[in-house]
C-alpha cells in the first residue's frame, strides 16, 4: 500500500470512530502504524499532519511557532521527489505546477490557469502551497498564513475582505493564533486531496 493509500485509510478508521478531536491526532499515528508499520515515511508524514511528536523528534525548532527547517538546502528536485512519495501525484505534474524562487515554493501557473471564483482560486493556492512546505520543508509546527498571503497576491488572487474566511474553509488545513503568528496546521484531508487538487489545476 502506498503512502497516500495509508493517509487515505488511516483517516477514513479516525473519521468512523468518531473520536474527541483532541485524539484524533494520536488515534491516526496508531491506524497508520497499524497499517503500514514498516513504512517509515508514512510514520513521519502522519506525525507532521497530526501535529504530534509521538512519532519522532521535529526537525526544527519550535520557539515562537517559527517553522521548521530542513537540514539541508531545499532543492527543486527533492521538493518533488518529497511530494511524488507522500501525495502519488505524478512528478511530471508537480514539475509543470511548482517551482521553488529564493527556497519559496511558489505556483508556476498564472491566475488564469486556476478554476473558479477568486475565493475558490486562494482555497487552491492554500491547499498547494501549505501542503506543499510541510511536506518538503518540514513545517510540521504550522505553514505562516503570510506565505500564503504572499503567494495569493503574487498571483494576483487575493481578497482582503475574505481571505482568512476562506482558507478557514479548506478541508485538513486548521487555522491557528492570530495576526503576523496565524499558522495552518496541515491535516491528513489536506493531504490525502492533494493529488486531486493537483489534477483539477492540471486536468490529465
Amino acid at each position: 500500500m502506498d503512502v497516500a493509500s495509508v493517509l487515505k485509510a488511516a483517516w477514513a478508521s479516525v473519521q468512523e470512530a468518531d473520536l474527541p478531536d483532541d485524539l484524533r491526532g494520536v488515534a491516526f499515528t496508531e491506524a497508520v502504524r497499524l497499517l503500514a508499520p514498516q513504512t517509515a515515511p508514512a510514520l513521519g508524514l502522519a506525525a507532521a499532519a497530526a501535529g504530534s511528536g509521538d512519532t519522532g523528534t521535529p526537525q526544527g525548532q519550535s520557539n515562537g511557532g517559527a517553522p521548521d527547517q530542513p537540514e539541508d538546502g531545499l532543492t527543486e528536485e527533492k521538493m518533488y521527489d518529497a511530494l511524488e512519495h507522500a501525495t502519488s501525484t505524478p512528478r511530471a505534474k508537480l514539475e509543470a505546477l511548482l517551482h521553488l524562487h529564493e527556497g519559496t515554493p511558489q505556483l508556476s501557473v498564472n491566475s488564469g490557469s486556476l478554476k473558479g471564483s477568486v475565493a475558490a482560486k486562494m482555497r487552491l493556492i492554500a491547499q498547494v502551497i501549505a501542503v506543499t512546505r510541510v511536506v518538503a520543508l518540514h513545517e510540521q509546527q504550522g505553514v505562516s498564513l503570510e506565505a500564503i498571503r504572499a503567494e495569493c497576491e503574487r498571483l494576483h488572487t487575493f481578497d482582503v475582505k475574505n481571505f482568512s474566511t476562506q482558507v478557514k474553509k479548506v478541508d485538513g488545513l486548521v487555522m491557528t493564533g492570530s495576526g503576523k503568528n496565524t499558522l495552518l496546521k496541515v491535516k491528513p484531508a489536506a493531504i490525502s486531496s492533494f493529488a486531486d487538487t493537483v489534477t483539477s489545476i492540471l486536468p490529465d
